[in-house]
């Protein structure tokens, strides 16, 4: 079988959880099912197409477009073009590990993942720019003409039955898995000391948006910090800056204990490091299809 897979969402040099699970997945799916033909789309003008070992696997082929992504994007939703798999020289089976608009030919069965459906659900967590590109992106269309839907979770199956009216018997529900982060002693006493780290901190790990509750989570340190023996336990703020983050900073800044929380800024491959030497981790989301960080942390 010739699998094509969709990749693009991988020109985000950053990564989030999606990116995460793409990565992850994919790496997998080569080398546990070396009897299939995969074909990697991967398309951007400016980003350099990512390098993987796996690249390398006499089952693996990679096609380079450098068209830019918004570019496919207009083309896909007002001409239904161009048809991806041509770009790859035909396939039998299309995955997506992300719901991108993907304009296939006729015959191509096509699976795509689905991690949540927040927007749908907290429109108001999103910029009106980023309720836009998910109009733009027509899930629900895409949803519907998949031949087979991954939901991460059975949170986002029932949302995908209650929003968009799909037959539950074309949704299978497979859990994200966590890459295995466990440094050793003496990476972990390293980094401890090249980072002064205290003995005794919280860390939470997520974009800095309202919807995943970074204010909320700062006011329940600062209500925590009043309980005697926890004078000298911080806070530790990881994940890129996102809509309205601004309001974290502010409520760090007129907070009564101010000098106890750290903003790390985004953290790639540290995380592991922060997990292990972490007292707690914290993940204080209103609302995730998953919730990809708690697992990784356990």
């Amino acid at each position: 079988m010739i699998i094509g897979v969709d990749m693009r969402l991988l020109a985000n040099p950053r990564r989030s959880g999606v990116e995460e699970y793409a990565e992850q997945i994919l790496s997998r799916l080569v080398r546990l099912a070396p009897e299939h033909q995969f074909k990697f789309l991967f398309s951007s003008f400016s980003r350099k197409l990512p390098t993987y070992d796996w690249f390398k696997l006499p089952n693996v082929m990679v096609y380079h477009h450098h068209i830019p992504n918004q570019l496919l994007f207009i083309s896909a939703r007002l001409f239904n073009w161009p048809k991806l798999d041509v770009l790859m020289g035909g396939v039998d089976v299309f995955f997506s590990p992300h719901f991108f608009l993907a304009p296939l030919s006729p015959g191509v069965r096509r699976v795509t993942t689905f991690h949540d459906l927040s927007y749908e659900r907290f429109p108001e967590f999103f910029t009106l720019g980023r309720r836009l590109w998910h109009y733009w992106m027509r899930p629900a269309e895409t949803a519907r003409f998949s031949n087979s839907i991954i939901a991460v979770s059975a949170s986002t199956k029932h949302d995908l039955i209650e929003y968009y009216h799909i037959d539950p018997t074309n949704i299978s529900i497979i859990h994200n898995a966590a890459s295995v982060l466990r440094p050793s002693h003496g990476e972990l006493t390293v980094f401890k000391h090249r980072h002064q780290l205290p003995d005794r901190f919280i860390f939470s790990l997520s974009t800095l948006e309202p919807r995943k509750n970074t204010v909320g989570l700062i006011r329940a340190f600062n209500i925590l910090k009043n309980q005697s023996g926890l004078e000298d336990v911080k806070l530790l703020i990881g994940g890129s800056r996102g809509w309205k983050c601004q309001d974290v900073f502010t409520e760090i800044k007129i907070s009564p204990h101010t000098k106890d929380i750290q903003y790390l800024g985004y953290i790639a491959e540290d995380r592991a490091c922060y997990y292990a030497l972490a007292s707690v981790f914290v993940y204080p989301s209103f609302f995730e299809g998953f919730g990809l960080p708690v697992l990784e942390a356990m």
